[in-house]
């Protein structure tokens, strides 16, 4: 008989009217929802953390921002033209040799170093720079993991996406980030030059309406929830 809440990210695709997604995704999303619901069955209050604001369909849920890095509170964005790339195994390699003719500096995070084989670029270990670097760059290149992207829709960093293969969560993402006009995305066997160039010259900064951390939402509505249940 002890109260069960449930915080995450992967809920939404249980709890949310995923209508607007095309059908492929949206498959992929329910299937991912049934796994959320096996794994957690039945708890009395779901707090989902999202940036996509999927129309909820269930009782009991409540959508929050976010939950990202104090530090990332602690930064005011600023574009200093030039482009973050986090390099993942699946897709570094590719990026890596588009970019390299890039007009923007490139600053690489997580290349390991029998990859820095071009000398154009600025090769830096993950660490606590990383926040700085993704507040004051003009663009993002990545993968599609829910916390990067967070943070960079936070700082309102236009991203180039790659989803890895095979991970639903990813496309799904992607798929909202581009259809939000805040970015592209692009499987990694499709990859081109050309748009690279074509989303260089599409996407920009934006300012962002500051939002309150998904944190500070969680905690509020857990105490609450204790509160009057408990």
């Amino acid at each position: 008989n002890i109260p069960l809440i449930s915080l995450d990210n992967q809920h939404k695709f249980s709890r949310c009217d995923l209508s607007c997604l095309p059908l492929s995704l949206r498959i992929k999303g329910h299937l991912i929802g049934l796994l959320s619901e096996f794994l957690i069955p039945n708890p009395n209050l779901t707090i989902v953390s999202t940036f996509s604001k999927f129309p909820l369909k269930c009782p009991n849920t409540i959508l929050i921002n976010p939950i990202l890095r104090d530090e990332v509170f602690q930064l005011e964005p600023t574009d200093n033209a030039f482009l973050v790339l986090y390099y993942k195994a699946s897709s570094g390699d590719q990026l890596l040799r588009l970019l390299k003719l890039s007009k923007f500096p490139v600053v690489v995070y997580g290349c390991p170093k029998r990859k820095q084989i071009y000398g154009n670029f600025i090769y830096k270990c993950l660490g606590p720079n990383f926040i700085k670097d993704l507040a004051n760059c003009h663009a993002v290149f990545s993968g599609a993991g829910n916390q990067l992207l967070s943070e960079a829709l936070h700082f309102g960093k236009p991203m180039f996406l790659v989803p890895e293969a095979n991970q639903a969560e990813q496309l799904i993402n992607s798929y909202c980030v581009w259809k939000d006009h805040r970015g592209f995305y692009c499987d990694v066997d499709k990859l081109t030059e050309k748009q690279i160039e074509s989303f260089l010259n599409s996407y920009a900064p934006i300012d962002v309406h500051k939002v309150n951390n998904g944190s500070v939402m969680a905690a509020d509505i857990i105490k609450e929830f204790y509160e009057t249940t408990c």
